[in-house]
């Protein structure tokens, strides 16, 4: 009994290492150094999770194609998040806990609207964590990350049948569909239940509801600061976030839906993290005009939207030119607005590889 005691803990500690506390330690770095938001312990943990997918995008379109070791894969992303929670840990040293520090000065003056806004938000974490949820795409999902882990290869096995995919000892991963080599998140979901000692089915299902809808609600605290400064309208934006949220799943395609019931899924994360942290990095360069620090921060945010869904191809082109051409309407500077879109420019090159490839 206490040898399983001692393993749910460390597993739980491994997993909130993973996902918190690593992408903390590394997006402090952008955050307090490169200013690509105002420092806070939320804006730390979202860059720092941005820069670790993004990194994770480059591992592992190259090992897919030419390696197709899934171990190999898992050692080169291990060493290289690693390194960047090294530089980030020796370049900051003690900046690192200056977010801390505020958040914790912020949390001893308790107030009643925080405190309804953060059970809330508990108690929309807590149900698909702790309650049965099924989605038609557990086929795809679920099997795919399933049969990553256990066959030691990248897309070697097809999700439905279990059936290899090479042919005369010739690796032929692009048969499981190029939309899966570029974006790749099953390997992301897959170096992750490796990592934490769990079954992908558990880490999918349990897990990354658990850590990924309070990430949503971090991008949507950002933008409550960004646009409301009174801390009291931030409290009240993110509370009717959680009734519009918490009762919008009048359909399978709502947000409310793909936050709540379809998190684990890439395309739910471009749908309730990506593009909503897309727009609040292009409502602050309208505000701010185009800084190099903003640009740097989109074009991290569209790697790691690519690394998700092939559907970002689509959605964050689309929203990039709607934004640059406003602004070429706005304020007639061309030169600027072609800068700002060529930080759209990895899921433009995901789209073109895609249509040519597939």
């Amino acid at each position: 009994m206490m040898l399983r005691i001692g393993e749910l803990v460390l597993k739980c500690m491994l997993i909130v290492s993973l996902f918190f506390i690593i992408p903390y330690i590394v997006g402090c770095l952008p955050v307090i150094r490169w200013k690509w938001q105002k420092p806070g312990v939320a804006s730390a943990i979202v860059f720092g999770t941005v820069l670790l997918w993004g990194i994770f995008l480059l591992i592992a379109l190259p090992c897919t194609l030419w390696w197709g070791k899934f171990k190999g894969l898992l050692v080169l992303v291990a060493m290289a998040w690693g390194l960047c929670a090294a530089a980030s840990l020796m370049l900051l040293k003690q900046e690192l806990l200056a977010p801390l520090r505020a958040l914790v000065q912020r949390m001893r003056q308790p107030a009643l609207l925080p405190i309804m806004v953060l059970a809330c938000m508990l108690v929309m974490t807590a149900v698909p964590v702790f309650l049965e949820h099924q989605d038609a795409d557990d086929a795809t999902y679920v099997a795919l990350v399933t049969g990553v882990v256990q066959t030691d290869t990248l897309y070697g096995h097809s999700p439905y049948t279990g059936a290899s995919l090479d042919q005369d000892g010739a690796r032929r991963p692009w048969r499981v569909g190029w939309q899966r080599i570029l974006a790749p998140f099953p390997l992301l979901v897959a170096c992750y239940a490796k990592m934490s000692g769990l079954h992908p089915a558990i880490m999918s299902h349990t897990v990354l509801p658990g850590v990924l809808i309070p990430l949503a609600f971090m991008v949507y605290s950002l933008l409550a600061r960004t646009f409301f400064p009174d801390p009291e309208d931030h409290w009240i934006f993110l509370l009717i976030m959680c009734t519009a949220l918490a009762f919008g799943g009048f359909s399978a395609w709502s947000t409310g839906s793909f936050l709540l019931l379809r998190i684990w899924q890439g395309k739910a994360l471009l749908a309730a993290i990506f593009l909503p942290l897309l727009f609040l990095l292009l409502v602050q360069e309208q505000a701010q005009g185009l800084r190099g620090e903003h640009w740097c921060a989109l074009t991290a945010v569209t790697m790691a939207a690519v690394m998700t869904t092939i559907m970002t191809s689509v959605f964050v082109p689309l929203l990039l030119a709607a934004f640059c051409l406003w602004q070429i309407w706005r304020t007639r500077r061309f030169g600027q607005s072609l800068i700002l879109a060529l930080a759209g420019s990895p899921a433009m090159a995901q789209g073109i590889a895609y249509h040519i490839l597939k």
